[in-house]
């Protein structure tokens, strides 16, 4: 499971145990939405900065980002086979990263 704080900081939880096990920084805005591959081998996060950020929660870093042209985007998924990120914007623009 993951969260998100006001600050852009990610916490990803141990939640069998019930701790933070892992804190992911990167966004210099907050964050606005999360979401985790099928797999969950990568984690998508979308920040207030406008940078979409994909991680590998295992290894604990980004492994890519994608700067936003337009505004805010407002949420994202994985696709089935986690090859495709689909983005949402205010604008209801949608695209495939």
């Amino acid at each position: 499971m993951a969260s998100s704080d006001e600050g852009g900081l990610i916490k990803l939880w141990d939640v069998a145990h019930g701790f933070s096990s892992l804190n992911l920084s990167g966004h210099r805005e907050r964050v606005l939405g999360l979401a985790f591959s099928t797999d969950g081998q990568r984690l998508l996060s979308i920040g207030g900065d406008q940078t979409i950020k994909i991680w590998d929660p295992e290894a604990g870093r980004a492994v890519a980002q994608i700067a936003s042209n337009r505004r805010l985007a407002s949420a994202a998924v994985f696709s089935p086979d986690g090859r495709f990120a689909y983005v949402a914007t205010a604008d209801q623009a949608f695209s495939r990263e």
